[in-house]
């Protein structure tokens, strides 16, 4: 699948404006169907592309996606496609496009998205295993349905009940045809089947549509559905002792104690979330690419280090970031309160304007 990002040479140019990205995004994707790299402008900013505009693009569009309410969030915290949506349809299309581009372009996307969805987009069966993904009550029930020796006594029928009341019949006639020993896992079939499909068929449609309007089957049928998906959203454990190992610290910070205060905060006073957006702050990913911290990239895609480059400290001074080389510039701080101060203080920042020429 890198080889044949790599073929991709064509470039297409978004330019949008910060306090409008999801219009205007949606707006582009809606034209843009073929393959080709993504170059991003954010109009008004200083910043060049050279990766973090991009990453940062990628990363806001991924929350607007969520905040206009296109995904629904599982038992496992996972998302899955919001079968009520009722604005534009288009943006399930736009959404399949968005998908297939994060893979041209080598970008890592801050979510995960359910195993069922992964599955479906490659033309992979789903089974009852993969309620588990969706809903733990609904998937213990439906085992317990598919097991029990005396299904006649659950009193069950081919229909089933959304939260809102509404009953849906499972096949034609479903209200009239009770479940038996004779018709049990057939029962069940069509429960996975409303589940993982049924219920979600018009906008699933959509987004595999657009997903292939931008990539290849030929080439993404030779991927397993678990490769998919760490290809696309990575891995949200982040090993410290990896991040440490595969860091270049310039040689100012290896002299100085402050590069053992920068690890010690990062390790014993950060919990995950606040690590995460650390990692997210820097590189443009709260999640760790498939192969590792060492397969970060920077310019233009190029594999680039997380890198700690060591200033001299003057009074109130903060760490900068270079998101395009992955950098976080850190002031040689005179104490571990002062560095567990400013990271912290980096951590819970929620603006990031690209000022970086």
């Amino acid at each position: 699948l890198i080889h044949w990002t790599h073929t991709v040479t064509s470039v297409t140019k978004i330019k949008v404006h910060r306090d409008t990205v999801w219009p205007e995004s949606v707006a582009a994707l809606v034209e843009i169907r073929a393959a080709s790299k993504t170059k991003v402008v954010f109009l008004g900013e200083e910043g060049v592309d050279a990766g973090g505009v991009q990453r940062e693009w990628y990363s806001l569009l991924s929350q607007a996606f969520l905040d206009n309410g296109l995904f629904i969030e599982h038992d496992n915290r996972s998302l899955g496609l919001n079968p009520l949506y009722a604005a534009d349809p288009m943006h399930f299309v736009v959404l399949g496009r968005f998908l297939g581009r994060a893979i041209i372009d080598g970008q890592v996307l801050p979510f995960s998205l359910t195993v069922p969805l992964f599955k479906t987009l490659l033309g992979y069966p789903v089974s009852i295993e993969d309620i588990r993904y969706i809903d733990d009550t609904t998937y213990t029930s439906l085992v317990y349905v598919r097991d029990t020796a005396d299904v006649g006594a659950l009193a069950l029928d081919f229909t089933w009940t959304l939260p809102d009341g509404t009953s849906v019949e499972l096949m034609q006639g479903g209200s009239d045809v009770a479940v038996t020993e004779a018709n049990q896992a057939e029962y069940v079939a069509a429960l996975v089947r409303f589940w993982l499909l049924d219920a979600v068929q018009g906008p699933l449609a959509l987004v595999v549509r657009g997903f292939y309007d931008v990539l290849s089957p030929d080439v993404m049928f030779r991927f397993d559905y678990k490769e998919l998906e760490l290809i696309l959203c990575g891995t949200s454990e982040i090993n410290i002792v990896e991040w440490q190992f595969e860091t270049v610290a310039t040689s100012d910070l290896t002299a100085s104690p402050a590069l053992g205060w920068f690890w010690d905060v990062v390790e014993r006073d950060m919990q995950p979330h606040d690590r995460a957006k650390l990692l997210q702050f820097t590189t443009g990913s709260s999640r760790v690419p498939l192969q590792g911290f060492r397969a970060l990239t920077g310019n233009d895609g190029q594999l680039c280090p997380f890198n700690l480059k060591g200033v001299p400290y003057t009074k109130g001074a903060l760490p900068k970031v270079h998101t395009c080389f992955n950098r976080i510039v850190l002031p040689l701080y005179p104490s571990r309160y002062l560095m567990h101060e400013a990271l912290f203080v980096l951590v819970n920042m929620e603006v990031k304007e690209f000022t970086m020429k």
